[in-house]
């Protein structure tokens, strides 16, 4: 086409599909070169690849390996990309693929290896070489003098080097990355553990230990390069020093602090500075981390953000002198005051805060978890919420603008000075006080039935002695639990006190040392609730008319007389009442109640003291709550008509407290000494202190624990009526028991050895001595006489229905009656003596029945009379001895055993029905007799062994009846010094005139008569021939009636 004269070319078009193609295409070969250069050279991104794009699974198979000879191998260590292997003198680096990518000539055996960044520090162990290496480059090498025992290197090429093997224990060096030498430290007495270099070159850490003491001592020194070079007087310019016996490890470096792991966890510790949390969250789980170590003067500022704790309970150590402050934010772990520094919390949520040394804690405001203030620390509330508190040191509750609220308990201990000023302390564990307590102002509530609103054993102080009793001061329990326990010294000047009216859980337990002037402690029932409050003194005695706002006021104003209780009145330790010596007082009680809260005996008695209830209600009471003594200490005299006297607290095991202790006189005509609490006495008499009990009762719950009464004196006990639940003597005691008429004792008991018990009458429970015991009335279920007790029963009843009758290990007399239904009337294995050994022999009397056996013996038994029953067998074991020529006779299956003449006895000698063994032994059986008069039948000759007594005062007759008596000795076949008349028959009309009756003595004279002799009966009718006297008769002359002497 021709246009103007011009020839139009045509124009090209360009294809813009394959321009875009072309890029593309670019741009995928460019990824892909990418991507294969990452894969080689970037080991992460070739991990990715293989596991989530190719998948491939990596088999052993597949894994690169270096072989190695283990006999030529020094040590294999990782360095950046390579593994190094040092074998004889040659350190190889291997590449990736395991193949050798250079070599150093080291010349080292036992190699130290230490890396940071592209530096390589290896030295000699023990020895003396050292090398620095830069990628694969030796940068210096040296030798070092001493040997070497650890390295360490920063990622700029500094190392430290520690030696041993000089004068010094330990030798720091270090050197730059050079090899020049920038600083030596020697060391005497510790060793060093451990070095490490900042990363910016400025500071050395120094771990050393001294192990030269009892306890191991680690440190951390902290030293100035700058100041190293320039003043080395002031390198070290920190110090630190682990808890005794905590032995750090490993130090390191990170960032700008230094990592510390002790032998049991790990610390950071920070140089100085300040920190400043404002919000995020501090993750830290691993064990006995500590997320802030804050140090010299550091300080830590959290104003949000939370720090969160999983496995340890550190969260911040405040080690420093300056503060820790807390205004929001959550930090679940502890913070742990070290120093003298400050840990403030006015806001947030905190766990536990501790005062380990004179540091302190002050808390306006936030939730804490929980605080331990330790040794002279200091810790002031005065907002926020709290929960438990330990304090050893001083702690302040003060409520100002900010509510004040604990929720845990309160523990001041030994040292520890708790003020309360305001505030509410609301938990279920209350508050115990060992140290110091003051309350001026404040509520304090307790929810838990197990624990005392307030339990002291150190000195509280609730009010302020200014007068003011109405002082807003509120002390209570919510649940079924006493208010305030005083074991201490307790001073209450005003508020209020409130437990449950229950003996255990009152208001107030313990001793009151001081109330108020002009003040009287009251003490009401409010609902469920005992109430205890200070109101103005009123009128609570009178005398003669006259009233007093004090008991003690009215004692003191009559010498002898009557004071009359007019309304309940308690007492406190300032209070307690004494009557004087000259004084005979009566003390009407009118149905009213005297609670006392003292530690001392409420009532010293020296005079004469009555103690009664005109009421006619037996209401009126003596209460004692006080810890540790009891109600009245009797010098005087005591008599005790009506009213109750009462502890209401236990005793401890290991001194028991007496309601009443008596050196003088007491008389229980009636009324009721309650000793129904754990380790009680009722009375306890010692010295020369004599007791009467007519009527009234005393009270033991629990023998095992308390006693009616405790006796540890030389004076006499006497219990003619009324009830005793226990007497017990004590080792020392030498008194005399006498139980007679209707007295009733649950239980006599002690070991003491001089105790004598005397029991004529009463009704008993159970015996358990080692005294002498003597009983002839009165009725008894059991009695235990001990190893070293002698116990005589004459007469009176041993009834047992729940066990033995007798158990005894001493010496037992018994001619009293012994019954068990349940099990042995009597286990001897002492010495058991039944009856009297004399020839009267009883078959009924005592009477020994059980339920299994009558005598279980397994010591000496010496049956003398009676009859034994029982169940099983009358006797399990052997008799010991019997009266002469008994023997024990068992009947119905061995169930009853009674005595009975020796079967081997020829029926020849016999009294009354009875055959002996021996002419001697009828004798001896008529002389035990109580006229002394009786006949011996003789029913066959005798050839007596022995010379026969007839004692003076005896009267006997020898009817021989044709028999003869022989004896062949020079001394007289018979001696007569009382009364002897011989005969042939007693009834005549049974002699046959052949029959000759006989005594003679073939070699000596037949009678020696020193006493009236006859021969025959004086009835008129002469027998010549016999009886025969032969050998003659010494002495005084004989009347002869029948018979002859030759």
């Amino acid at each position: 086409m021709v246009k103007n004269g011009n020839l139009d070319k045509p124009k090209k078009q360009l294809n813009k599909s394959k321009i875009i193609k072309l890029i593309v295409g670019i741009l995928v070969i460019a990824l892909i070169v990418t991507c294969i250069i990452l894969y080689i050279k970037n080991e992460s991104f070739r991990d990715f690849s293989d596991k989530y794009i190719f998948r491939k699974e990596i088999q052993s198979a597949d894994l690169v390996k270096i072989d190695l000879e283990a006999n030529k191998l020094a040590g294999v260590y990782a360095y950046e990309k390579y593994v190094l292997v040092l074998e004889q003198n040659s350190l190889d680096f291997y590449n990736r693929f395991g193949n050798k990518d250079g070599n150093l000539d080291i010349q080292i055996s036992t190699p130290l290896f230490a890396s940071k960044g592209n530096y390589l520090c290896i030295a000699e162990k023990n020895g003396q070489k050292l090398y620095c290496i830069q990628n694969k480059n030796i940068v210096w090498q040296k030798d070092i003098e001493g040997e070497i025992k650890g390295i360490n290197v920063n990622k700029n090429g500094y190392v430290s080097v520690i030696i041993s093997g000089t004068s010094y224990k330990s030798i720091v060096e270090i050197y730059d990355n050079n090899g020049k030498e920038l600083f030596k430290r020697g060391l005497s007495t510790t060793t060093v553990i451990d070095t490490d270099i900042s990363s910016d070159n400025k500071y050395l850490a120094i771990a050393e230990t001294n192990f030269s003491g009892v306890l191991i001592q680690s440190t951390i020194e902290i030293v100035s390069m700058e100041n190293a070079e320039k003043k080395p007087d002031d390198a070290i310019i920190y110090k630190y020093e682990a808890d005794s016996d905590n032995l750090i490890t490993n130090i390191e470096y990170q960032k700008d602090s230094l990592v510390c792991m002790y032998d049991k966890y790990i610390d950071i510790i920070k140089n100085k500075g300040q920190i400043t949390i404002t919000g995020g969250t501090i993750n830290c789980t691993n064990y006995c981390v500590t997320v802030i170590n804050n140090e010299g003067e550091g300080t830590v500022t959290i104003t949000g953000g939370n720090i969160k704790v999983k496995n340890s309970p550190y969260a911040i150590n405040n080690n420093s002198t300056n503060k820790v402050i807390i205004t929001d934010g959550t930090i679940n772990g502890s913070i742990y005051n070290l120093n003298s520094g400050t840990i403030e919390v006015k806001g947030g949520k905190v766990g536990y805060l501790c005062n380990n040394v004179a540091g302190a804690i002050t808390i306006s405001g936030g939730t804490t978890g929980g605080i331990d203030n330790k040794s002279t620390g200091t810790v002031t509330i005065t907002g926020g919420t709290t929960s438990n508190i330990t304090n050893y040191g001083t702690l302040l509750i003060a409520e100002e603008s900010v509510p004040v609220l604990i929720t845990g308990h309160v523990l001041n201990y030994n040292n520890g000075n708790t003020t309360i000023n305001g505030g509410t302390i609301k938990n279920n564990g209350g508050i115990y006080n060992s140290g110091t307590l003051t309350i001026t102002k404040g509520t304090i509530i307790c929810t838990d039935s197990r624990y005392l609103a307030i339990s002291n054993s150190g000195t509280l102080t609730i009010g302020q002695k200014d007068g003011n009793l109405n002082e807003q001061i509120e002390i209570r329990h919510d649940e079924n639990g006493g208010g305030v326990y005083n074991s201490g010294n307790l001073y209450y000047y005003g508020g209020t006190i409130k437990g449950k009216s229950a003996d255990d859980n009152s208001a107030i337990l313990g001793k009151i040392n001081e109330i108020e002037e002009n003040a009287s402690l009251s003490v009401d029932i409010d609902g469920n609730l005992e109430v205890a409050s200070l109101v103005t003194k009123e009128n609570v005695a009178e005398v003669d008319g006259e009233q007093f706002t004090s008991l003690n006021e009215a004692i003191n104003k009559s010498a002898e007389g009557t004071v009359k209780i007019l309304k309940n009145i308690s007492i406190v330790e300032s209070e307690k009442l004494e009557i004087a010596s000259s004084k005979n007082i009566t003390l009407d009680l009118n149905g009213k109640q005297i609670t006392t809260y003292m530690e001392s005996y409420n009532i010293t008695n020296n005079g004469t003291l009555n103690i009664t209830d005109s009421s006619g209600l037996d209401s009126g009471k003596i209460v004692s709550r006080g810890v540790i003594n009891g109600i009245i200490d009797n010098i005087g005299t005591l008599t005790i008509t009506n009213g109750v006297l009462k502890e209401y607290i236990d005793g401890n095991g290991s001194n028991n407290k007496n309601i009443i202790r008596n050196k003088g006189n007491v008389m229980l005509n009636g009324g009721i000494i309650d000793a129904s609490k754990r380790y009680i006495n009722g009375i306890y008499n010692i010295e020369s202190g004599n007791v009467n009990i007519i009527g009234g009762n005393i009270i033991v719950k629990e023998a095992k624990y308390s006693n009616g009464i405790l006796d540890n004196s030389s004076g006499i006990i006497k219990v003619e009526g009324g009830q005793v639940s226990f007497v017990n003597f004590d080792n020392n005691s030498k008194a005399n028991l006498i139980v007679k008429n209707s007295a009733d004792i649950d239980t006599i008991s002690g070991y003491a050895g001089n105790v004598t018990i005397t029991i004529e009458g009463g009704n008993i429970g159970n015996i358990e001595v080692a005294g002498t015991t003597e009983i002839s009335g009165g009725i008894i279920n059991s009695i235990d006489n001990n190893i070293s007790g002698k116990l005589n029963i004459i007469n009176g009843t041993i009834k047992a229905t729940n066990g033995y009758g007798i158990r005894n290990f001493g010496i037992a007399t018994i001619t009293g009656s012994i019954t068990s239904t349940t099990a042995e009337a009597i286990y001897n294995n002492g010495t058991l003596t039944l009856g009297v050994n004399d020839t009267n022999v009883s078959k009924t009397v005592p009477s020994i029945v059980g339920k299994t056996y009558g005598v279980n013996n397994t010591g000496t038994f010496n049956f003398y009379d009676g009859v034994i029953e029982g169940e099983t067998e009358a006797i399990s074991g052997t008799v010991t001895k019997t009266p002469t020529d008994y023997t024990v006779i068992y009947e119905n299956s061995n169930k009853k055993a009674t005595l009975g003449i020796d079967a081997v006895i020829d029926n020849v000698i016999k009294v009354n029905g009875v055959y002996y063994k021996t002419l001697q032994a009828a004798v001896t059986a008529i002389n035990g007799m109580t006229s002394k008069t009786g006949t011996i039948v003789i029913n066959g000759g005798i050839a007596l062994e022995s010379q026969v007594v007839i004692p003076e005062g005896t009267n006997i007759t020898i009817e021989l009846r044709g028999q003869t008596i022989s004896y062949d000795k020079a001394e007289p076949a018979i001696v007569n010094n009382g009364t002897l008349t011989i005969v042939d028959y007693m009834d005549t009309s049974e002699a046959d005139p052949s029959d000759v009756s006989m005594i003679k003595n073939t070699t000596g004279k037949a009678i020696k008569n020193n006493g009236a002799l006859t021969l025959g009966i004086n009835d008129g009718t002469q027998n010549a021939n016999s009886p025969v006297i032969s050998g003659g008769i010494e002495g005084n002359e004989p009347t002869i009636y029948d018979g002859k002497v030759e």
